[in-house]
């Protein structure tokens, strides 16, 4: 039995490439290449987002932009998880990525409502 035991893992996960090489007093010598691939356990973090919550004059057809610490895991974006609304009605929008996915945009379908409030709610759904 051989135990391998990793230290300074990066939260963020990745692979790691382990050889073993086993001999015996025979002379006889096994050689085994391994490659384990580690969770990302490491919390995504938003760092901004915009336009700012209580803004006031923003243009009507401007995206919301947040930008994450990492990237993010584009199927996990969807309207259940980055909603916008207005007046609890979901707003019709459609979302992009950018920045190695560390940014996700959602644009207005159409432009939104003069002197109306939004609500933005993201989760991870």
């Amino acid at each position: 039995m051989v135990s391998l035991v990793l230290t300074n893992v990066p939260d963020s996960g990745g692979l790691i490439f382990a050889r073993v090489v086993a001999s015996d007093a025979a002379g006889n010598t096994n050689v085994s290449d391994r490659t384990f691939r580690l969770r990302d356990v490491a919390p995504l973090v938003l760092e901004s987002l915009t336009p700012l919550p209580d803004s006031t004059a923003v243009a009507l057809a401007s995206p919301i932009v947040a930008t994450f610490g990492k990237a993010v895991d584009t199927n996990s974006v969807h309207p259940g998880s980055f909603k916008v609304t207005r007046g609890g009605v979901v707003a019709a929008g459609e979302f992009y990525f950018a920045n190695s996915n560390r940014v996700v945009a959602w644009l207005p379908a159409a432009s939104l409502v003069i002197g109306a409030e939004y609500t933005v709610m993201l989760s991870a759904e």
